[in-house]
């Protein structure tokens, strides 16, 4: 079937689930540029297409980690520009505003509006999009949601609370983006609203509260999540290699997605609507002596790995592929093994 990447959900029939489909997945989506660095920007960019290009591109998962500049006083060269909220991305842990290494990329807000811009074209009017907004200090959450809200309020998705949100079909998403957020912010969200209320400013995007989606990872597929905890809330199975070379990668994500295909054989019912995840990156660990990312990442995408990635595709039907250096020719890999009819 010939489609655009640009608006290739449009092309799926309305009444299939979030959790039947497969979609290309940016890792460190927002890291095309670096404003501010610990380290060489080598060891930093991810991507080199900003997210409106990366949309078009086809791209429709985002993982963007949510930074504030203040919070790095001990780090005196990433301050270039202005104080505030940035996508990033950082080594584990970050104290006390140190970290063995990371660095900034576009300020939030440019990365918030390169969304919008993109749902205000008339092709995109049947998309949805996933931001999945993590690292996100309790200080910085007020300010976090406050952009979301403010900057994308006419395209958010407002939860289904009855349902676990990989149930919801395409036809109540079309034109949607889903924001979701860490499951342990869930203690701080009382307290958020409560300061929305209390300013006038903020007060009126209350009613768009729900769209605040909690998600919870789980790695382990002994890890059973109840039917009435799923609701309201998206479950992301799958975990990141941390690994560089391709053949660790392959055989870290085929033991993932063999117990995944295992579990649901053996009784589908206890993961319903959940979504699993494939991590087709190779950025390598903080420590690695090889920390070029581009350099790493051309390894999974020769003709071989290609066929590898297609063939864990095939088998055991993700609904995720993260990668790094997002493109067109990326994104069909993936995308060719969706069923359009």
């Amino acid at each position: 079937m010939n489609f655009n990447t640009h608006d290739w959900m449009s092309k799926l029939p309305s009444d299939r689930k979030l959790s039947e489909i497969l979609m290309p997945g940016s890792h460190d989506a927002g890291l095309y540029e670096v404003t501010g660095s610990s380290v060489p920007n080598s060891w930093v960019i991810t991507q080199e297409k900003t997210i409106g290009e990366q949309l078009k591109a086809g791209v429709r998962c985002f993982d963007l980690r949510v930074y504030n500049k203040r919070d790095f006083p001990g780090v005196s060269n990433l301050f270039g520009g202005k104080l505030g909220l940035y996508v990033g991305h950082f080594a584990e842990p970050v104290f006390k505003g140190h970290s063995i290494g990371g660095g900034f990329g576009p300020p939030f807000w440019r990365v918030l509006f390169d969304i919008k811009s993109f749902f205000l074209q008339g092709q995109s009017s049947k998309e949805t999009v996933i931001l999945r907004l993590s690292h996100i200090k309790k200080s910085n959450l007020f300010s976090t949601i406050y952009f979301v809200l403010s900057i994308l309020s006419d395209n958010l998705y407002l939860k289904n609370k009855k349902i676990t949100i990989g149930n919801e079909k395409l036809r109540n998403l079309r034109g949607k983006i889903i924001t979701i957020y860490e499951n342990s912010i869930d203690k701080h969200l009382k307290q958020i609203f409560k300061d929305f209320n209390s300013l006038e400013s903020s007060s009126k995007l209350l009613k768009f509260k729900d769209s605040v989606v909690l998600f919870k990872k789980a790695g382990d597929m002994k890890d059973i999540i109840s039917p009435e905890k799923k609701k309201g809330k998206l479950i992301l199975r799958g975990k990141y290699s941390n690994k560089r070379r391709l053949e660790s990668v392959f055989e870290k994500q085929e033991r993932r997605l063999s117990d995944w295909s295992s579990a649901i054989e053996e009784d589908r019912n206890k993961y319903d609507g959940e979504l699993m995840q494939l991590y087709w990156t190779s950025t390598g660990s903080a420590t690695s002596k090889s920390r070029k990312i581009i350099k790493n990442t051309r390894a999974l995408w020769t003709r071989d790995a290609v066929r590898q990635l297609t063939g864990l595709i095939q088998q055991h039907e993700p609904n995720i592929v993260w990668m790094d250096f997002c493109n067109s020719a990326k994104s069909l890999t993936i995308l060719r093994n969706n069923n359009f009819r």
